[in-house]
């Protein structure tokens, strides 16, 4: 099978790159908990182990298809070709010993280089307790540490204090006990107008509050800052250069990446320059890479026009963008 070009949080430096000589600016793991790399290196051409697979991927029990990237460590760097690799890709489930075999597939990049990416349709169940085992024809296997897929969450907008003239936070709960929270992003979408109430500028803001959520009994609370993100925001259309005489909010999103306890990164944060090198997060046994288990919840809401103003957003009322 033979699919077309895709966006995949699977996506992560070579194997042969993992063990480079050069710089590698990679993505991280994204759950929307993720392992995405784009690499600008310089390569060793001969990478000294015997190992035999690399493999990224993770299992999500929201989705009812899953995909793992998996790559032969070669003697030598050269192109990946299309024709199918010498791996046997399963899923084991802990609890019963039922394998599930991950169908190959190739996506062409732009250089002509290859990927293969194994597809597995099917759905896993929150609780339970899954291994990914590669196996070469001769019979040496490389497999991850058993990963849980962790149960839901639920998010809830709690209230907040409209009648004190300073308050200027939205408090969410997290309901439920996620193992890990690699990446935690509020997503304003924003649009500014002229004096005629015209949009001259659209420009959707990205804001991670990773390190913010705050444990309490009943989950955990993230407070949102408007006051601080709308003047990251104001900032992004000064550097941008957009017109913004008045800049408007029109909805806020809020993603959390929910991942199993192997996503707890060692330095606490998902720093992707850190975690792209080798060993550094690694839960695969006879080869490198990384395999999990996790999902992403989110909510999108428009706060009241009140607390927009008190952080700086203009009242935008009756304009549409």
């Amino acid at each position: 099978m033979s699919t077309p070009s895709v966006s995949d949080p699977t996506a992560p430096v070579r194997s042969r790159v993992l063990l480079r000589a050069g710089r590698c600016a990679a993505g991280a793991l994204a759950l929307a908990l993720l392992l995405v790399a784009g690499c600008e290196e310089d390569v060793n051409p001969f990478i000294g182990t015997n190992l035999p697979y690399t493999v990224w991927g993770y299992i999500n029990p929201k989705a009812d298809t899953h995909a793992v990237r998996v790559f032969t460590i070669d003697d030598q760097l050269r192109l990946i070709s299309p024709e199918p690799i010498d791996a046997t890709v399963s899923l084991v489930r802990v609890s019963d010993g039922r394998r599930s075999f991950w169908v190959d597939s190739t996506v062409q990049l732009f250089n002509g280089d290859y990927r293969h990416i194994f597809w597995l349709a099917e759905p896993v169940t929150p609780g339970e307790t899954y291994r990914l085992e590669v196996e070469r024809s001769d019979g040496v296997v490389t497999r991850s540490e058993a990963v849980i897929v962790p149960d839901p969450i639920a998010l809830e907008l709690l209230p907040p204090n409209e009648n004190v003239v300073s308050s200027i936070e939205l408090p969410v709960l997290f309901r439920g006990d996620p193992p890990a929270l690699p990446r935690v992003e509020v997503t304003y979408r924003t649009y500014s107008t002229n004096t005629a109430g015209v949009t001259t500028a659209t420009l959707p803001v990205v804001i991670s509050y990773t390190t913010r959520p705050i444990r309490r009994p009943e989950g955990w609370e993230l407070l949102v800052q408007l006051r601080d993100d709308f003047r990251i925001i104001a900032r992004s259309y000064a550097e941008q250069e957009l017109p913004a005489q008045f800049i408007c909010a029109d909805s806020l999103q809020l993603d959390v990446h929910v991942g199993d306890a192997g996503w707890v990164s060692p330095v606490g944060v998902f720093d992707e320059n850190f975690l792209v090198e080798p060993g550094t997060l690694s839960n695969i046994e006879n080869g490198f890479g990384f395999f999990g288990a996790g999902y992403i919840e989110s909510i999108t809401w428009h706060p009241s026009d009140l607390l927009l103003v008190r952080a700086g957003f203009d009242d935008c009322t009756g304009v549409s963008n």
